[in-house]
């Protein structure tokens, strides 16, 4: 069990923020009228030029991470695996355990549909993480007009959208990456501005983002109930609230089932694959970060609630139901070891969504009311004060030294001639974390052609809940597997999983017998500057 320091010095933020909010927000309430004034005095050309520098500075790290090429951690490149492999018609969820394959993430199909289709265009790194931004993108650009609707103020959302952006700063690449958040976060952002359309197309809407949202994850439709919550229950009649449901269940029932359709996409096997992470076990850590990250989403929220007593129509009370339910979900499915808070990212376009109504919507208490300006001046100035930290730490991390470049590029030029030189060679890993990020770039050889038998961040998953070594060690069968292209410094193999044991050990990733028949089996034929490229006897 992880110490209480480092639990606490996790909340240290979180508490931080809270108390800043009280003190803000007490502030608002005893003096309306002078924060009215300095929110709309020339202050207000202050606090707009921060909101607009994080923006921009937030905006600037998503055209880093894409055009850079790198990946952050190592599912990026699993991620663009899978869909790479959809392109070239074979099995994106592989039945491992028959020997089909040790590759591929949980994640849902529409994942890689999206980013398949990017391929289809441009076979590079950059696209493979183009649809993420691109998702993040139309989402950041849904909430500026949905906040512009609701406040009718310009000023307004720009203070708000400078204070979503420190937030993201706080995500940072879990906001942008080709995962499924921030495609999540785009279904539920759209979904909202489908409530302004008229009934049916806003159902049909909401239906079609249910399905893809499934599409991207299993559990992702829990993410559009919300929406779905407000637009039924502006309904008074139950035969119209009826054929809303059915329209929205329809219409997300088709879409969910269509991927499956594919013939290298089996319905089967991914639902073997779910069967995996469900046997991964909840840590405390993993709670307690989750629950950090909701706590200041939904805290302004929450406060401005309680003060004001908003007045609302059932849709929206409806609404603010579901996205408590779902907040309690996220919450569990973000506590499972090696998940955490970047889980709770599609949440925050309906919690912004329910805060703005709780201070348009007219107030039962707190007469004379606080002024709009005044509360989105107070909350940015709360985020600057909290995530300050985080965007300065994020800029430094995507500031790059040029040596760190120029190895970059020597490594990936290393791989391209292996991969050419070698057409069947499989990229195994040794013992330091540090060489294998260098094994990222065997997405290279994958968008070549290279056959794929084997990938890290799969076998990392089935070694955790007592699986994968004998599949990994019927690889080395009868020279299946011709060329091994494996990181140098360190001994073949001996990486450690990411996922320690109950007792906090570490747990090899591959077996004894592997290292040993890869020993016997395979000798050194060619080394580079970073890699070994080791052949079957």
């Amino acid at each position: 069990m992880e110490s209480l320091l480092s639990v606490v010095s996790y909340h240290i933020h979180a508490v931080y923020f809270g108390l800043l909010l009280l003190l803000g927000i007490g502030l608002v309430v005893r003096a309306p009228a002078f924060l009215g004034r300095l929110a709309n005095s020339p202050v207000k050309i202050l606090t707009g030029l921060v909101a607009l520098a994080v923006c921009s500075v937030y905006l600037a790290w998503t055209v880093i991470y894409l055009v850079r090429p790198v990946y952050v951690d190592h599912v990026g490149p699993a991620v663009a695996i899978s869909a790479a492999m959809l392109i070239r018609g074979e099995a994106v969820y592989p039945a491992w355990q028959a020997g089909e394959g040790l590759y591929g993430i949980i994640y849902g199909p529409v994942l890689y549909i999206a980013h398949a289709a990017i391929l289809l265009i441009t076979k590079s790194i950059v696209g493979t993480k183009l649809a993420g931004v691109i998702a993040v993108w139309v989402a950041l650009v849904a909430m500026a007009w949905e906040t512009r609707k609701v406040s009718r103020d310009n000023v307004v959302t720009l203070l708000v959208m400078g204070s979503v952006a420190f937030m993201l700063t706080w995500f940072n690449y879990s906001s942008y990456y080709n995962r499924p958040e921030p495609f999540l976060f785009l279904f539920v952002a759209l979904a909202i501005s489908a409530l302004s359309l008229p009934r049916f197309y806003a159902a049909l809407a909401i239906g079609l983002l249910a399905g893809l949202a499934f599409g991207v994850k299993i559990h992702g439709m829990i993410f559009v109930a919300p929406a779905a919550a407000a637009l039924l229950f502006r309904e008074r009649d139950v035969a119209a609230w009826l054929r809303q449901a059915v329209i929205i269940g329809l219409v997300a029932t088709l879409v969910a089932v269509l991927p499956f359709l594919l013939p290298n996409i089996s319905l089967g096997t991914y639902l073997a694959y779910i069967g995996v992470s469900t046997e991964q076990k909840l840590t405390l850590w993993d709670f307690h970060r989750t629950a950090a990250a909701l706590g200041i989403m939904v805290a302004p929220g929450i406060v401005i609630l309680f003060l004001r007593r908003p007045v609302w129509p059932l849709s929206l009370t409806a609404a603010a139901v579901f996205f408590a339910l779902c907040c309690v979900t996220v919450l569990v499915i973000g506590s499972k070891e090696g998940a955490g808070p970047h889980h709770a990212l599609p949440l925050i376009p309906m919690a912004l969504y329910l805060t703005l109504h709780a201070v348009a919507a007219e107030p039962r208490w707190l007469k004379p009311d606080i002024d709009a300006r005044a509360v989105s001046s107070l909350l940015l100035v709360v985020f600057l004060v909290t995530y300050l930290p985080y965007a300065i730490h994020g800029s430094n991390f995507w500031r790059e030294a040029p040596e760190k470049a120029e190895e970059r590029e020597a490594v990936i030029q290393e791989v391209r001639a292996l991969y050419a030189a070698y057409p069947e060679a499989q990229m195994g890993v040794a013992v330091s974390r540090a060489s294998y990020k260098r094994t990222y770039y065997r997405i290279l050889g994958v968008l070549d052609g290279t056959p794929m038998s084997l990938d890290v961040p799969f076998l990392m998953d089935i070694i955790s809940i007592g699986r994968g070594y004998q599949e990994t060690e019927a690889l080395l069968s009868d020279c299946r597997i011709p060329e091994w292209i494996v990181p140098r410094n360190g001994e073949p193999f001996a990486m450690v999983n990411f996922y320690r044991a109950d007792d906090g050990s570490d747990v090899p990733l591959f077996s004894e017998e592997f290292r040993e028949r890869f020993k016997r089996d395979y000798r050194p034929v060619h080394e580079t500057s970073y890699f070994t490229v080791w052949s079957c006897r």
